[in-house]
């Protein structure tokens, strides 16, 4: 099915159109983007990403860690790959940040200006998560679509005591949405889609990914200044 509001297309296998607001698929629209691994001339692998930050020029994509083993597993094959971030017919070469390969989550920056929405990584206080909560996935293809299915929140159905937080989603998902937000119908953040398994797909929650995130930015800001003070001592010994 193809749905389409003003300028916001979708590309979708569900009628989704119901469960969201308008104010939601433009936000969805301005905020997800597709990541490319390229080797100039041809798209080698492509997720989903979110934007979560906007500082000047610089823009932070969140993203699933598949991109980082997609670009360690075909660095053998091919020389010069780069990462491509693709929005509303822009394309602008990306740089790996920060990755946390037992997450799933890493990050890519962007130096050049893009016109997109951030999402506000925030746990969801007011929505109280369940089993059966309706939730919707949202992806962004190669070609530009936005593509947008639905789903419920389903608990882990191991038994183990281990996974009594993990939610997955029966949103079904493809690698190219690997990457791309979960909401709930009002828009929430719920968290990040990172791989389907049999009829249910994994996301990472919302509150796991502002840990991290957190945890990103003391590590970088603590290596700024380790570094800064060993240049500060080359300086005084000289």
């Amino acid at each position: 099915m193809f749905l389409k509001l003003g300028d916001v297309h979708w590309d979708s296998n569900q009628d989704v159109w119901s469960e969201l607001s308008e104010e939601v698929a433009i936000n969805s629209s301005r905020s997800v983007v597709s990541l490319a691994v390229s080797d100039g001339n041809t798209v080698l692998s492509a997720f989903s990403g979110i934007a979560i930050e906007c500082q000047g020029h610089v823009t932070r994509f969140l993203t699933s860690g598949s991109l980082v083993r997609a670009l360690n597993s075909k660095t053998k094959d091919h020389d010069n790959l780069k990462v491509e971030v693709h929005h509303e017919g822009n394309i602008v070469r990306g740089f790996l940040g920060e990755y946390d390969l037992d997450l799933g989550i890493a990050v890519v920056n962007v130096i050049t200006f893009l016109d997109v929405q951030v999402v506000h990584l925030s746990p969801v206080v007011e929505v109280e998560l369940l089993p059966c909560s309706k939730v919707v996935a949202v992806g962004r293809g190669i070609c530009g679509k936005l593509m947008a299915t639905s789903g419920i929140l389903t608990c882990d159905s191991s038994g183990s005591e281990d996974n009594e937080d993990l939610m997955l989603s029966t949103c079904k998902i493809c690698e190219t949405w690997e990457g791309g937000p979960l909401f709930d119908i009002e828009g929430n953040f719920v968290g990040m889609n990172i791989f389907s398994v049999k009829e249910s797909t994994v996301f990472l929650p919302s509150s796991i990914i502002l840990e991290r995130m957190d945890h990103f930015r003391t590590s970088l800001r603590r290596s700024k200044f380790l570094a800064r003070l060993e240049s500060l001592k080359a300086v005084r010994y000289a």
